[in-house]
């Protein structure tokens, strides 16, 4: 499954009413997918979760590193821009979110995400973790 970066950030950082769906859905994934965008789009999360005072600077450091991990593999983007930039025009969502979409359609399966735009734009390519669990039963 492709996993936005969302996803990752609340099953790492345990955040309250998404953590607990997240990590089941990471752990209940076969393979993790994402494109190599996320890792910015990560740090960038980890990063305002540090400045609101949610975690220190170790904590979020650790996190960058427990992520890297999970990955099956990190897609670069170059192979998923030019579809992830019709995508966008297409459905008026950006190419940082599209770019997940794209990557799913590659590998043939869907994101998991939280992003209510990706959700309403892409039914068929994504899910929410609680209904890709749901399913997995």
């Amino acid at each position: 499954m492709v996993f936005d970066t969302m996803v990752l950030v609340y099953a790492l950082l345990g955040i309250e009413g998404f953590a607990e769906d997240a990590g089941r859905s990471l752990m209940a994934a076969r393979h993790v997918w994402a494109p190599d965008s996320v890792r910015a789009e990560l740090a960038n999360a980890v990063w305002q979760w540090i400045r609101v005072r949610r975690v220190n600077l170790g904590e979020g450091l650790a996190v960058l590193r427990d992520a890297d991990l999970l990955f099956t593999e990190v897609c670069p983007a170059p192979l998923l821009w030019e579809r992830a930039l019709e995508l966008s025009v297409a459905c008026d969502q950006p190419p940082y979110d599209t770019l997940f979409v794209a990557l799913a359609e590659r590998k043939g399966c869907q994101v998991i995400t939280y992003d209510r735009g990706l959700l309403a734009r892409f039914p068929k390519q994504t899910v929410t973790p609680r209904r890709f669990l749901g399913a997995g039963r």
